[in-house]
């Protein structure tokens, strides 16, 4: 049986909370960067993944 931290049961949570529509993707952002270890690295990626998706629906 594989050992989680509480991070990451805090996440699977909020994770599972987005699937069924309670929260948006920014309360998920903004409890990983709570929780995790280094949420720059998290935070910069979600960043990034933001503006790229701007960019293509912009272009789409």
């Amino acid at each position: 049986m594989m050992s989680t931290t509480k991070a990451g049961r805090i996440i699977a949570v909020a994770l599972e909370l987005a699937g069924l529509g309670r929260i948006n993707g920014v309360a998920i952002i903004i409890a990983a960067e709570k929780t995790l270890p280094r949420p720059e690295i998290t935070v910069r990626c979600a960043g990034i993944t933001a503006m790229v998706t701007g960019v293509m629906a912009t272009i789409h």
